[in-house]
């Protein structure tokens, strides 16, 4: 649990231009900038799709108990987040600087952003989404229940409102270099290709019941 959400700050802080390290642990040629960094993205989008689907959910569950499937999958995912934003290629060259109110704007809707995705684990169950009450109960001898099919809060409005959080929280910044735009876009890309596969996995999860939900609601939020 701590390596995810360490992970997931080391994201956010990095966006903000607050890098823990100050520099990448990773030296390269300028000119191999853009592809190490699109295979940084890369490998973070194949282990949280790959491990994200129930066949690789099925086979993980060989080697270990399935109280322990959840929060392997969070810390791996948060040492993947930290291995691109400590390996992260710098690229020279700013696309927009913004000043005055619009820069404390933009700034102020990026941190909403992240603040929105933190609700949303909440809205749901936080601790079941970050696999803590998995362990929790399976340390207590007690069985494990799925959480129940909810519709509150921003998922009265947004089917998907914890991405919807991540593409505030990486665009609406008052400096975009052409370095996070990449980071941006790459992630903005691997939401949609995830939110495919998601949307699959929902569907024979809940069955009707989340295919009247996904007439209703949008996927970031509803017009």
């Amino acid at each position: 649990y701590v390596i995810g959400v360490a992970g997931l700050g080391v994201l956010v802080l990095h966006t903000l231009g607050l890098d823990l390290v100050g520099r990448s642990l990773l030296t390269a040629n300028p000119r191999w900038a853009v592809p190490l960094d699109l295979s940084l993205l890369a490998g973070f989008g194949v282990q949280h799709s790959v491990m994200a689907r129930l066949s690789f959910k099925r086979w993980l569950r060989k080697f270990m108990p399935e109280a322990l499937e959840r929060s392997t999958y969070v810390g791996a995912s948060g040492v993947a987040l930290a291995v691109v934003v400590a390996c992260w290629q710098p690229i020279n060259g700013v696309l927009w600087q913004a000043a005055g109110p619009v820069r404390w704007v933009l700034l102020s809707a990026g941190l909403f952003g992240w603040l929105y995705l933190l609700g949303a684990t909440f809205s749901i169950n936080h601790w079941d989404l970050f696999g803590l009450r998995q362990a929790w109960l399976a340390a207590q001898g007690r069985e494990y229940r799925d959480v129940s099919f909810v519709e509150k809060w921003m998922y009265r409005y947004s089917r998907h409102p914890i991405q919807a959080g991540v593409l505030l929280g990486v665009w609406s910044l008052p400096t975009m270099t052409k370095s996070q735009a990449i980071l941006s876009a790459g992630l903005t890309a691997y939401i949609i290709v995830g939110l495919f596969f998601e949307e699959r996995d929902l569907l024979r999860q809940w069955g009707g019941k989340y295919r009247e939900y996904k007439q209703r609601v949008g996927v970031f939020f509803t017009l």
